[in-house]
């Protein structure tokens, strides 16, 4: 394969696995699982979640590798040989690494489970009740000039 040839395939395959569907599926499934990550305690469950993560990470991009004629093994062995001349693949690398790390993928749920508990804080702090003990929301009500 001509150098030209493997940046640009290496490239659309980086684009399969970061398309909008794909990048839809990690959300939802960080969010799904992420309250089973609790920082210091990792139970079994949470290396249950992981390996299915692994699993649905990983028959994307074999699905994909098989469709363009190329094996994990290939495909491991040309992007090794790009790094060595591009950097950029370097970090490729490191996000394939990171879903075969265990840690790595609990340092993710994590912080995941710390953003939709913050994004919550601030959705109940927009919330207010009234003398009536009626909720309102403090976005909605009109302020009193003058």
């Amino acid at each position: 394969m001509a150098e030209d040839d493997l940046d640009k395939w290496l490239s659309d395959i980086l684009d399969k696995l970061t398309d909008d569907k794909f990048l839809d599926f990690v959300d939802g499934f960080t969010s799904k699982y992420c309250e089973k990550f609790e920082e210091g305690e990792i139970s079994l469950e949470c290396s249950d979640i992981h390996a299915q993560y692994k699993r649905l990470f990983e028959s994307r991009m074999e699905a994909y590798l098989r469709k363009e004629g190329c094996t994990m093994e290939k495909f491991a062995e040309l992007l090794q040989e790009r790094i060595k001349e591009d950097e950029t693949y370097a970090e490729f690398l490191q996000a394939l690494i990171v879903v075969d790390d265990f840690q790595e993928f609990c340092a993710m749920m994590i912080r995941k489970r710390a953003e939709l508990e913050e994004d919550e804080e601030e959705e109940d702090g927009d919330k207010e009740e009234d003398v009536g003990g009626h909720i309102i929301d403090s976005g909605s009500v009109p302020m009193n000039e003058g």
